[in-house]
This record gives structure tokens, C-alpha cells and sequence, in this order.
């Protein structure tokens, strides 16, 4: 037996495909399904699967269940039916139970029939070949039987839908089941193609399509992530066996990057290579420790020195190509630093030759002349001349 519930609950739809034998419905959190419903018993209702089909049992709750508008006690489940806890409504869709007064299949005859003189009757040959009618009426109900079996599995096979949008549907949400990426991707776009209809409504079908298109953006990341970890490790390893060919790294770090920007190993592969271009370690250690002197001076406000560590790291070769963008960034902030630092301490300077204080003046002129970054510094000579 196939079946599933269309849940309704504080304006938001879902579906429960019913797989247990027995399906509880309640407010307790062991509830197969939990409803939000204050009025509604910890243990309301359950679905039972019997022989007949999926059957709905009240389990003597305060509030009751209501099946079609009435209340009911048990209820085989057909398709359609739909069943209330309190404001949240269940439709149930799925294989229908018979229909009461179908008849049941006859027992097999475990005895011989008693004819009339109280004694078990016998069958001879030529009585059955007595009974045997017309060939043509038997072949004239045969074909009636089968077109009527016909019928039955015609309409078995199309109960299970309301109409073709709600057949659409289900085929694209048991096709979006199998997981994999192209079935996802073909599901949302069977799912975008069903129109808006009173039975689903469109907020039904906009939540699947959401939870699916999530489910490939999921898959999708974790493919990236194994193409990243594949071409990392074929990178590495292909380095480790020939630290000689910085070229392949450089170009293999390109492709790494522009692929993926904000996998963190991007870091660690641009530092090797940085090391492969500098010849080794030791020229590596060089730049780290010029790089500190810069950074300590600056926040020292020590220009002079700072700008000093600059030119040296720029006058070296190796350090000069392999990290000319950070000595270009370095320059940058330098500069600007410079220039603010200038504006605060020659209004310092002319502000003690207002008082009366050349010397201090001339000492302020000095520092700012000997920093050696122009046009500033040239700037402080001039004033430094004017005021000797």
C-alpha cells in the first residue's frame, strides 16, 4: 500500500509519506507526526495499515477526529479524504480502500456438497460435459469479463490522481527522491512548469521546489569541494616529486584561485610558491622579517625607519619581483600615514615658532626632512631652510 499526507498547519503545506505500520499522530514529541494544536490529545490519532487498506482510528481523544466534516471513531482511508486535529488538516492521497459491500472472495470448498439422500455427492464425467453451455455465450462472457477487468485496473491506475497537474506533481517529487543532481535539476523544472490551481495552491509546490533547489545547491558545493581536494592533491604531490618546476606551481596556483577564491588552502599554496620563486626558505624568513620591521615601525610612527626597511626589500632582486604587489600596498600605506603624520607635526612646529620656540621648530623641520619621502620631505627642508 502506497500513501502520503498533504499536511496543513499554521499556512504552511508538507508532505509525510506513510511508511510505518502505524503512524501516530499527537502533541507528544514520540509522535510519528506532531501537531501544534493545543486542543489536540497527546496521542490523538493513528494510521494503521490493515489488510484493507490504511485505516484512521481516534484514540479516544477530548477533541475527536472529523473525516469529511464528520467525526469518526475508525475510518478506512480512501483518496481524497481529508481528516482534521483541530485547525490543522490532513488530505490524504494514496491507494483506496474497497468500497463497503464489495464482496469478499468465496471460501474454497473444503467439503462435497451432500446431495439428497444425506450422502456426499459425486461428479461424474459426462455430468460435466452436460453442464457445459453454448461455446459462444462462454466466449461472449469471457470477453465481457476481461474488458470489465480492463476497466477495474484502468481505474485503479488513475485513482491515485486528481487530475494531470496533481500527477505532474508527484512523478516530479518522487523523480526529485532519487538524490542525484540531474534528477533535482529536472524536478524543479517539471515543479516551475505546474500552474497555480485551487487544489496544491502555489505556496505547496514553491516549498518543494525550495527544499530541492537547497538539496542541489548542497550537492553542488560538495562536488566543488572534491574537485578542490582532487587538484590540490594532484598539485602537491606532483611539486613534492619536482620542486624545480615553479612554473607548473604558478600556473597550477592560478587555476586554484580564480576556481576557488575562498578555499583556504589558496593561502598555503601562494606561500609555496612564493618560496619555490625565492630559491628557498632562508630568502622567505628575509622577507618575513622585513616585513615585521615595516609593520612595527609604522606603528611606532618611526617613518624614517619604515621607509628605510622599504628600500632595502625594493633594492633586492628576488624579494622585489616575487612580492612587488605587497611592496606596492606597503608604499601605498606609507605614504598616506606620512601625510597625515606631516600635517599634525608641522602645525606643531610653526605653532612653537609662533611662541617664541625656533629651536623647537627646527628640531620638528629636521625629523620631518631626514624621513626622506617626497614631496613632503623636500617641503620640510624648505621651511627648515626659512626658519634658519
Amino acid at each position: 500500500m502506497n500513501g502520503k499526507l498533504i499536511i496543513s498547519e499554521g499556512g504552511r503545506d508538507q508532505i509525510h509519506e506513510i511508511c510505518e505500520e502505524v503512524t501516530r499522530v499527537g502533541r507528544d514529541p514520540s509522535s510519528h507526526i506532531r501537531v501544534k494544536e493545543q486542543a489536540a490529545a497527546a496521542h490523538h490519532c493513528e494510521i494503521r495499515l490493515t489488510p484493507q487498506g490504511f485505516k484512521l482510528v481516534d484514540l479516544e481523544s477530548s477533541l475527536g477526529t472529523s473525516v469529511n466534516g464528520k467525526p469518526v471513531n475508525q475510518h478506512l482511508l480512501r483518496n481524497g479524504d481529508s481528516f482534521a486535529v483541530g485547525q490543522s488538516k490532513f488530505t490524504y492521497l494514496g491507494d483506496s480502500a474497497p468500497k463497503a459491500g464489495t464482496p469478499s472472495r468465496p471460501e474454497p470448498m473444503r467439503s462435497l456438497p451432500i446431495g439428497d439422500d444425506g450422502e456426499p455427492r459425486r461428479f461424474y464425467r459426462h455430468e460435466g460435459s452436460r453442464r457445459r453451455g453454448n461455446p459462444g455465450v462462454v466466449a461472449f462472457a469471457i470477453i465481457g469479463v476481461c474488458a470489465a477487468a480492463g476497466l477495474v485496473i484502468w481505474a485503479l491506475s488513475s485513482a491515485d490522481y486528481g487530475d494531470a497537474d496533481e500527477k505532474e506533481f508527484y512523478e516530479a517529487v518522487h523523480l526529485g527522491e532519487n538524490g542525484d543532481e540531474k534528477s533535482l535539476a529536472a524536478a524543479v523544472d517539471r515543479l516551475s512548469k505546474i500552474p497555480e490551481n485551487k487544489k496544491f495552491g502555489s505556496k505547496l509546490v514553491k516549498d518543494v521546489i525550495f527544499d530541492m533547489k537547497a538539496d542541489l545547491t548542497r550537492l553542488r558545493a560538495d562536488q566543488l569541494k572534491r574537485e578542490a581536494d582532487q587538484f590540490y592533491s594532484e598539485t602537491m604531490n606532483h611539486f613534492r616529486a619536482h620542486p624545480e618546476e615553479d612554473g607548473y606551481l604558478r600556473i597550477r596556483t592560478k587555476n586554484f584561485v580564480e576556481k576557488w577564491p575562498t578555499d583556504p588552502r589558496r593561502e598555503e599554496l601562494e606561500r609555496l610558491l612564493e618560496v619555490a620563486e625565492l630559491g628557498g626558505p632562508e630568502k622567505e624568513a628575509e622577507w618575513r622579517n622585513a616585513e615585521a620591521a615595516i609593520r612595527q615601525a609604522l606603528q611606532r610612527q618611526d617613518f624614517r625607519q619604515a621607509f628605510a626597511e622599504h628600500a632595502k626589500v625594493a633594492a633586492d632582486p628576488k624579494l622585489s619581483k616575487v612580492f612587488a604587489p605587497k611592496l606596492a600596498k606597503y608604499r601605498s600605506t606609507l605614504e598616506a600615514e606620512f601625510a597625515a603624520f606631516y600635517d599634525r607635526r608641522s602645525a606643531a612646529a610653526l605653532d612653537a615658532k609662533a611662541k617664541g620656540d625656533a629651536a623647537g621648530a627646527i628640531r620638528i623641520f629636521t625629523e620631518l626632512a631626514e624621513v626622506g619621502c617626497e614631496p613632503k620631505s623636500s617641503e620640510a627642508r624648505r621651511l627648515l631652510e626659512k626658519l634658519k
